[in-house]
């Protein structure tokens, strides 16, 4: 038994003294840290250059902000060409809202637009109303035919509810210019330009360059009106009294023929400054 116990103190002592690989001993290659391994800059693959089994992402320094509605009035140049439901279309509201937002300027009368105009163009669909002394607000929503908190609180008329005090006596001051959503007042109702005869063609300058002179005699209508033209394709806007559009419009290819409805006398060919673009006006 001794013989064995001093055999196994022998082979325990031999197995811890044996030296580790590099030359040093287990106990001392187990005391020491590992080293701790280093990567060269220069081996980091570029973009593009490494394995294909992983998705990578490129940094980009632009955020792309999603649209937002629009709350506040803006203005825009009447440009040569235009026209009251040209420019409504542009800005998705419909043609009322220009003539309402623009009365000081176009008298409800798209004929009265002109290049160069300034124009409000309202955020939303609705009228446009400048605060009076003494006005109150359910009396102001009443005509418009809204509710009054519809213009408290849209957000462009930077009206505070909590502040606003009573409603019959409110803190706006006189001269404020509001936007009143889905607002709606009586439309002055307009006619195209009259009183151009084949006697009065200078009557027709303040349309444009495209006047004709004076001219005696000349074919009488028969009061019987044709097709104006080849197609028979109606297009743009529907006749629609309350926003002004007293007529259809016909669509038509470049190049369709177009033709005069009713026997008459030319008193006007020419560009229309109005926004009927090339015009002929027949008495």
């Amino acid at each position: 038994a001794v013989i064995l116990i001093l055999a196994v103190v022998w082979l325990m002592r031999n197995f811890y003294q044996q030296p580790a690989p590099g030359g040093t001993s287990g106990v001392l290659a187990a005391s020491q840290p590992a080293a701790t391994p280093t990567l060269s800059v220069a081996a980091i693959p570029e973009p593009g250059t490494g394995s294909t089994d992983s998705i990578l992402r490129l940094a980009s320094l632009h955020t792309i902000i999603p649209s937002r509605p629009r709350v506040d009035v803006i203005t825009y140049a009447v440009q040569t060409g235009d026209s009251v439901f040209g420019i409504a279309e542009k800005f998705g509201l419909k043609p009322s809202t220009i003539l309402f937002g623009n009365y000081a300027i176009l008298k409800d009368t798209p004929h009265s637009l002109r290049p160069g105009q300034e124009l409000n163009i309202l955020p939303v669909d609705g009228t446009y109303y400048e605060w009076q002394a003494g006005d109150g607000l359910n009396s102001v929503a009443q005509f418009f035919g809204v509710d009054a908190e519809v213009i408290v609180d849209f957000p462009g008329n930077h009206l505070d509810p909590d502040t606003i005090g009573d409603y019959t006596h409110p803190n706006i001051q006189a001269g404020t210019w509001l936007v009143v959503p889905g607002g709606k007042r009586e439309f002055t109702s307009w006619q195209a330009p009259i009183g151009v005869t084949r006697d009065q063609p200078a009557l027709a300058r303040v349309m444009g360059a495209g006047s004709c002179g004076a001219i005696s005699g000349g074919a009488i209508g028969f009061g019987t009106f044709v097709w104006p033209t080849t197609s028979h394709w109606v297009g743009g806007y529907d006749y629609s009294p309350e926003t002004g559009h007293r007529a259809i419009d016909l669509a038509g290819s470049l190049g369709s023929g177009i033709f005069a409805t009713d026997a008459g006398v030319i008193v006007y060919a020419g560009w229309n400054d109005y926004g009927y673009g090339n015009m002929i006006m027949i008495d």
